[in-house]
């Protein structure tokens, strides 16, 4: 039986297949093609670097733009001013920019691409044939003035960019993880073939499929990104710690990178077109039993103490999560230190304003809105679990599920947090107003925003008739 991963796999092969071509572990490498390959392909490959700008362009692209831009005026308001379309030229080089240690010496290089040619069997056909180098670099120990260049071996003009700098530690945080001597690589691969003069014959000038690997035996060394330890910016900041732990081993231009982790660290980085990334599930938490989240128990409270004895623990856990982050807090960080008692100070501010939602609970007409809302959405979801059924029960209460309807537990806070500033649009006894709060729920696809809005929405209506 076929898996998920291996469909998902399939589907980016035949991505890169359609898109970049063959490489050096994907497709035929000696292809042969019906038309020019800068026309086959959309991306891959580098143009000589001197050629004109109509050598370096796809001049059909500008018509097609233009063609796409004269249909939509006929549907949409006519267009009164049209910005004449430009040829976006080729790019020339591409790269990878990486840390190394103060030991690293040297890097062994790797370059894959392939070079086409027109058929001498077939005319107007295009013949590729696969390229491989793997040329050893020295990596300067100082400042480079500019980029050293060096030729990559039986390549006809394809060159090695190589630059080094050293890290300034002296603006970095005191306790920065960088080794004095530590260097700011950029590698790339730049085309330096003389271009061809006829048109027709532009392509063999070109380089497909490019692909570069740099291996270090001393490894690599994690580039953390510090922007947000100097920026004024609150979002900035508050990125800076929440992924002050995360890095990465080497960014690309013009093209994404990839880098091969283990245990020892990393020793190994290249380029690649098509980037593909992981990304971890994530699931909301669980309070075992410390609050009442059942939307069907909720919607038979019997008064605001049973509703206080139900949902108090909600905030009781929130507020010993709040704690134990306060303890986690890098302390020697003061631009952190400071967010983080920020975002210290704003959860316990939302702790205080689910608190004051189940205070208003006492109220009888907004208790009796948040049962009716709560049965509500018990209905709701049990009427979404009668889809799918070929039989589908006459009522939701008939139909079979595994548990109760139930919140999860950032769904429930949501409604709280703003259960008291919709219930009394005018505070009373010096009450802090939430009026002016504009909360918005921050959760992956499939998470259940929707639900927590409905729910909120729900209890809004109920209250004002």
């Amino acid at each position: 039986m076929t898996t998920s991963t291996e469909v998902r796999t399939d589907l980016i092969q035949a991505l890169r297949l359609d898109l970049v071509g063959p490489g050096a572990d994907l497709g035929q490498p000696d292809e042969t093609l019906e038309t020019h390959p800068s026309r086959w392909y959309l991306t891959g490959f580098l143009a000589p670097l001197g050629a004109d700008l109509s050598q370096r362009s796809d001049e059909e692209a500008p018509e097609d733009m233009e063609e796409v831009s004269e249909r939509q005026g006929l549907d949409d308001d006519p267009i009164t001013d049209r910005t004449a379309a430009k040829a976006r030229p080729f790019p020339s080089s591409m790269g990878l920019s990486f840390l190394v240690g103060p030991e690293t010496k040297t890097l062994k290089i790797l370059v894959h691409w392939g070079d086409y040619e027109p058929s001498q069997e077939r005319g107007n056909f295009w013949k590729r044939t696969p390229r491989e180098a793997t040329p050893l670099l020295q990596v300067p120990t100082e400042n480079t003035d500019s980029p050293e260049e060096t030729d990559i071996p039986g390549s006809k003009g394809l060159k090695l960019s190589l630059s080094t700098r050293r890290l300034r530690t002296e603006f970095l945080p005191k306790d920065h993880p960088y080794a004095e001597g530590t260097r700011s690589v950029s590698l790339f691969i730049v085309n330096r073939r003389n271009p061809e003069k006829l048109e027709s014959q532009k392509d063999k000038a070109f380089a497909f499929q490019v692909e570069l690997a740099v291996d270090s035996e001393e490894g690599f060394v994690p580039r953390r990104d510090l922007a947000g330890l100097r920026s004024q910016e609150v979002d900035d900041c508050i990125a800076d710690l929440q992924y002050r732990d995360e890095f990465e081993f080497a960014v690309g231009h013009g093209v994404s990178a990839e880098a091969t982790e283990t245990e020892d660290g990393c020793s190994h980085i290249q380029t690649t077109w098509i980037p593909v990334a992981a990304v971890e599930r994530v699931e909301p938490s669980k309070l075992d039993g410390k609050a009442e989240l059942r939307m069907e128990a909720l919607a038979e409270l019997r008064d605001s103490q049973a509703a206080q004895l139900m949902l108090g623990g909600l905030v009781t856990h929130y507020r010993a999560w709040i704690q134990a982050q306060a303890q986690v807090v890098p302390k020697t960080c003061k631009s952190r230190a400071e967010t983080a008692a920020l975002l210290i100070d704003r959860a316990n501010q939302a702790a205080n304003r689910i608190e004051r939602g189940i205070q208003a609970l006492t109220d009888p007409l907004v208790l009796d809105a948040f049962r009716a809302a709560n049965r509500a959405m018990a209905l709701y979801a049990r009427r979404r679990a009668t889809l799918g059924f070929e039989q589908k029960p006459k009522t939701p209460e008939l139909a079979t599920l595994t548990k109760e309807p139930v919140w999860r537990p950032f769904q429930l806070a949501f409604i709280l947090l703003n259960l008291a500033g919709i219930a009394n649009p005018i505070p009373k006894n010096g009450e802090p107003s939430d009026r002016e709060i504009v909360d918005l729920l921050f959760f992956p696809t499939g998470g259940g925003k929707t639900e927590a809005y409905l729910g909120l929405a729900a209890f809004t209506l109920l209250l004002r008739r």
